[in-house]
């Protein structure tokens, strides 16, 4: 049975939270967590990816880009409820920054204890990649004093999301109207750029790549794309919309992966996926059940703490508990991974969060405060 496809719908009466776009979040981790357990790292753990060519291991990788897809129907979401650009950077930063802080100051400490991390021991200067949220790739550009590497390799992602935080939002609050349409456009001349190096010999602008895929990541811009458009399918009732984000994904595809069966097999079902659990109630109230739902709820956390600790602990389990089948030996790190995921998401977080609030309000007030003194600011009649 379909759901409504209308601003009605009781998932998004007043903008309130869809549960099975938390139950999505829980899948994209689990996927990540499957492909960075059993696929990722065979020179570390060859005895637990000896099935590391298993179709559900081996396009676990594509659970970021089913993060992306949620982050685009979200943040048009979010963007619509913001008065302003500051506002909106200031809401993504509240919500990102308090866990990563956390997690990397936990990858940090526990980092000296886990040897075998794929990484190598954290610093202290490679937790500014992830704590200021800026592409590694652009601060080594910008000096060569030292080589940044974050502390963990699965930041990438979250660089990514904040480049699109700060081009759809600019574009957005420029002109709300053709804001989407501008996204679109400005992903389609980096994928026409890479039909042109595929069609043209020798056709190579190096400057060109550094910008589009280096600078600004829109090789992954396809899926943010595909995401809003289904909001805006959602929220309309459009099947138009719905044909336009379907027609999206071929660029989307193409401009990342070669066109292999497997791989246009695994990227539409991330999208059939998300698509079914927005808009079918029985696919809606399996992401809406329990086990997704708490997965989404640790999802974040999980997502900054588990690779490197993961690939550590299984490796010390391993040599440890030589009588556990091998395949099970990430488990009792994955377990403990969880657990503290499940711990910063419930309580950390939370209380960091509410600090952060607090401090910055009074740090606010008191600005306010001195330039109304100095005369830069009118008190209020």
């Amino acid at each position: 049975m379909t759901l409504p496809l209308t601003p009605v719908h009781p998932g998004l009466s007043n903008h309130a939270r869809i549960n099975s776009l938390d139950g999505l979040r829980g899948l994209a981790i689990l996927l990540v967590l499957l492909f960075h357990t059993y696929s990722r790292w065979p020179d570390f753990m060859p005895w637990a990816t000896v099935h590391k060519d298993f179709f559900l291991f081996k396009f676990g990788h594509l659970g970021v880009e089913l993060f992306f897809l949620i982050s685009g129907f979200v943040i048009y979401m979010t963007l619509e409820k913001c008065r302003s650009f500051s506002e909106f950077m200031y809401r993504r930063w509240l919500r990102l920054f308090p866990a990563m802080l956390i997690g990397t100051a936990l990858v940090y400490l526990s980092s000296y204890y886990l040897i075998e991390r794929p990484n190598g021991e954290a610093t202290l200067l490679n937790t500014l990649p992830g704590l200021l949220f800026i592409d590694h790739q652009i601060m080594n550009a910008l000096q060569n004093i030292t080589d940044f590497i974050p502390v963990e390799g699965a930041f990438w992602s979250l660089f990514v999301e904040v480049k699109f935080y700060l081009l759809f939002g600019a574009l957005y609050f420029h002109n709300k109207a053709t804001a989407l349409r501008n996204l679109i456009m400005i992903f389609l001349c980096a994928f026409a750029y890479v039909v042109a190096t595929k069609l043209i010999p020798g056709f190579s602008l190096k400057l060109a790549e550094k910008i589009l895929f280096n600078l600004l990541s829109l090789q992954y811009f396809g899926w943010f794309c595909v995401g809003a458009l289904l909001y805006k399918a959602y929220m309309q009732n459009s099947k138009l919309l719905v044909c336009a984000s379907v027609f999206m994904m071929i660029p989307t595809i193409m401009i990342k992966y070669d066109p292999e069966a497997s791989v246009l097999i695994a990227c539409t079902l991330v999208y059939l996926t998300f698509y079914l659990a927005l808009n079918t109630s029985v696919v809606s109230s399996i992401f809406a059940s329990r086990l997704f739902a708490f997965f989404g709820f640790i999802s974040y956390p999980l997502y900054l703490i588990h690779e490197n600790a993961m690939v550590a602990m299984t490796i010390k389990t391993y040599h440890f508990a030589p009588q556990l089948p091998e395949l099970l030996t990430p488990w009792p790190g994955i377990i403990l991974i969880v657990l503290v995921s499940y711990l910063i998401a419930k309580y950390l977080e939370p209380a960091m969060r509410d600090t952060l609030k607090k401090r910055l309000n009074v740090l606010n007030q008191t600005i306010k405060k001195e330039a109304s003194k100095r005369g830069f600011i009118r008190p209020a009649a």
